[in-house]
């Protein structure tokens, strides 16, 4: 069955879909005070850090926080072509959250290199499973600063023109 996308995303006309790629990774979050400083305490998300797999699980490359941070992630292969996304729109989450990171469709805002991954403008993030930070274990200020990592698997597409 076709993987369900949400009507809000973006459907282009002609545009080349450079790669799609499955990738088994983890989520780096480490347990902070809330924004507000106060008494709530909530795990925030450091880093993504994962290998990029083709459809033989051979590594093509790697994925992780782009030096702007966790906000603007970045893909690069083992050629050493880059693209680094943010956020285009509202995320998407077919299960509602309950054990799942969001779908996500992501901009690209920079690039390099010469191989097909640096024509991306667009990456799409569906078929998630796993990656919610765990409901417990930030809970007050011995915990303050403790890290956890939560695997997941996903399907990345890489669409461009």
């Amino acid at each position: 069955m076709p993987t369900r996308v949400p009507s809000s995303t973006p459907q282009r006309a002609g545009a080349l879909r450079p790669g799609s790629w499955r990738r088994w990774s983890t989520r780096r979050s480490r347990s902070q005070t809330g924004v507000d400083g106060g008494p709530t305490y909530t795990w925030t998300l450091v880093t993504p850090e994962a290998n990029l797999t083709d459809c033989h699980a051979n590594l093509i490359g790697h994925h992780f926080a782009s030096e702007a941070g966790a906000a603007y992630p970045e893909w690069q292969t083992t050629d050493g072509t880059f693209v680094i996304g943010t956020k285009h729109l509202p995320t998407f989450t077919p299960d509602g959250g309950a054990g799942s990171i969001p779908w996500l469709l992501l901009t690209k805002v920079d690039a390099g290199g010469s191989g097909t991954l640096s024509m991306a403008d667009y990456i799409q993030r569906l078929n998630t499973d796993g990656g919610n930070a765990p409901a417990t274990g930030c809970a007050g200020p011995g915990d303050l600063d403790a890290g956890v990592n939560v695997g997941y698997s996903a399907d990345y597409y890489f669409y461009g023109q």
